[in-house]
């Protein structure tokens, strides 16, 4: 079982991906913005980020640059709503998968076992 900390701001979505891997055995810790959610990793590092790219108040790539210069080996499924142009941004910075919403659940689910396995 891992450890899977969740950034988004949606509270159907976040509750909805929090079911989908709970179901899948993780320990899941909900957050809906970055800032309460960083503090949380470094109280207590966590397996998996899963995070939303843009929130309301929030510069995402900003966000997982935070993320990702405090902890460079960290893992990070990013998630949107949107194809933007910035989602090749989002891959250089060094996340996992990226996955457009909707999303399918097996696919997702493929993503986070891939991500935890290459740890």
């Amino acid at each position: 079982m891992a450890r899977i900390l969740v950034i988004e701001a949606d509270d159907t979505v976040r509750e909805l991906i929090r079911q989908i891997l709970e179901m899948a055995g993780h320990n899941v810790n909900l957050f809906e913005d970055s800032h309460s959610a960083l503090q949380a990793y470094r109280e207590s590092p966590a397996d998996l980020v899963i995070s939303d790219i843009w929130m309301p108040r929030q510069n995402g790539l900003a966000m997982l640059r935070s993320f990702f210069s405090e902890y460079p080996d960290i893992k990070i499924i990013a998630i949107t709503s949107y194809e933007l142009d910035v989602l090749s941004s989002v891959l250089e910075l060094g996340v996992c998968f990226i996955f457009i919403k909707p999303f399918r659940v097996k696919k997702f689910l493929g993503a986070v076992e891939s991500a935890l396995a290459s740890k």
